[in-house]
């Protein structure tokens, strides 16, 4: 008897795993770290990400919809390859303090969220406010398709 708990996936394992590779191959970026990878599969097992390798556009349909202004909900976010103006708006004010002495290194974790927030505002043309609304599931797998930019 199946467990009614346990969500049976929309696609199959290795057709997202496919359809991962396939997007990097697309977008021309280095396969992610082995977590945001499996973040990836796992939306892609869901159905929630599709990519069209010939308009090299992605869809990341959310998980928990974000209530607008206006009363309407968004349910998804696109997303493409940035260029460089975009990139320079997605990455500003980040850092990194490295102290040679110690040989340690500091970085601002709460720079991956603004990261994220970034993205969304600059590649999806979302408001800020609405992504700053969206869940923490959702801003995961956001925070994965931004990091093949890096």
């Amino acid at each position: 008897m199946s467990d009614p708990a346990v969500k049976t996936p929309k696609v199959a394992r290795d057709a997202a795993e496919l359809e991962v590779d396939l997007m990097l191959e697309a977008l021309g970026v280095d396969a992610p770290e082995a977590a945001a990878r499996e973040t990836l599969i796992v939306a892609c097992m869901d159905g929630r990400i599709t990519f069209d390798s010939v308009s090299e556009q992605g869809i990341y349909r959310l998980a928990r919809p974000v209530a607008l202004a206006n009363g309407e909900k968004l349910t998804q976010v696109s997303f493409h390859e940035p260029n460089g103006e975009e990139l320079q708006y997605v990455y500003a004010g980040q850092r990194m303090e490295v102290n040679a002495k110690s040989e340690t290194a500091f970085v601002d974790l709460g720079q991956n969220a603004n990261m994220t927030i970034r993205f969304l505002t600059k590649i999806s043309k979302m408001p800020l406010g609405v992504a700053e609304r969206m869940k923490a599931r959702d801003l995961t797998v956001i925070e994965a398709i931004a990091g093949f930019f890096q």
